[in-house]
């Protein structure tokens, strides 16, 4: 929903674009796993959720380089999708641990 709120509120209401799909909410998704690589990776200095995060950004620019080639691809939906998932999934709070004393 975000990622066709941010396409919608781009183009304007001056020119009529059709765009159709779930590749934006797809691509909130890959961010949403970024956001929970990086935690990993910079909380817990876990080298399998930092080697995991260098795939997910390999994932978003291979996909903006097709994007950026392939034309009525929509490009903002994709990067307004992953951008929204990385910041929603980095502001959720994680749930606390059960300490060993318990």
């Amino acid at each position: 929903i975000g990622s066709m709120g941010v396409v919608m509120l781009l183009t304007g209401p001056d020119r009529a674009q059709l765009t159709a799909g779930a590749s934006g909410c797809i691509m909130g998704l890959v961010g949403a796993t970024g956001a929970l690589m990086l935690r990993g990776w910079l909380y817990e200095n876990a080298l399998a959720a930092k080697r995991r995060l260098f795939a997910v950004v390999a994932i978003v620019l291979i996909q903006t380089a097709f994007d950026f080639v392939v034309p009525h691809v929509s490009m903002t939906g994709h990067l307004s999708g992953a951008f929204i998932g990385l910041i929603t999934a980095m502001t959720l709070r994680e749930r606390p641990r059960p300490s060993a004393t318990q």
